[in-house]
């Protein structure tokens, strides 16, 4: 799990919205459930990034 954040708080945005991509899928589901839900799974994965680049900025400023 650590990997995974370093690798996260490392890259940029496109990056991350691959390493999120995974996170997504399993709660969308298969191609033809993502083509459905398009609309919430693009506010989901804007709203998923957004949380963790808080939770990296609150946590930088602990340290």
């Amino acid at each position: 799990m650590e990997k995974f954040w370093n690798k996260y708080i490392d890259a940029d945005n496109c990056e991350r919205e691959k390493l999120l991509k995974p996170v997504s899928d399993r709660l969308f589901g298969d191609a033809r459930a993502a083509e459905k839900h398009k609309e919430m799974r693009r506010v989901f994965d804007n709203l998923l990034q957004s949380y963790f680049d808080d939770l990296i900025e609150v946590m930088m400023f602990r340290k």
